[in-house]
């Protein structure tokens, strides 16, 4: 028997995303190496292709209104994001996926910024 997210459809819906953002449909082009990393990162903790897709899916939404570097945003940014999801007939759970998930993708950019500096100061180091 298939999973269930075969059945759904998820799989394809991935390969699509994948293949948009390969093809540079992203607001910045520094935003799609950031993407696919941010793709390879879910895939390396085991995440589902379900969970994956949505999680790409949101972050592609919050490219689509923010037209910038995901990599530059400044708490201004954010703070208009956000304002912008409230006034969206959207649920409480939806507003909700789709901050946590652009405050996930910041965490993982400063804790990459985090890891470069230690490895390279380690690196002195020795």
């Amino acid at each position: 028997m298939k999973d269930t997210w075969e059945l759904h459809g998820y799989g394809k819906d991935l390969d699509s995303r994948i293949k948009k953002i390969k093809e540079g449909k992203v607001s910045d082009i520094s935003n799609k190496n950031y993407l696919l990393d941010y793709y390879d990162s879910m895939l390396s903790q085991g995440l589902s292709i379900p969970r994956i897709t949505k999680c790409l899916r949101l972050i592609q939404k919050a490219d689509e209104f923010l037209k910038k570097d995901l990599k530059k945003l400044t708490e201004k940014d954010i703070i208009h994001y956000f304002g912008m999801l409230e006034k969206i007939n959207y649920s409480d759970w939806t507003k909700n996926d789709y901050k946590t998930e652009l405050k996930k993708l910041r965490i993982r950019f400063i804790k990459i910024k985090k890891i470069i500096l230690f490895n390279f100061m380690n690196w002195q180091l020795h």
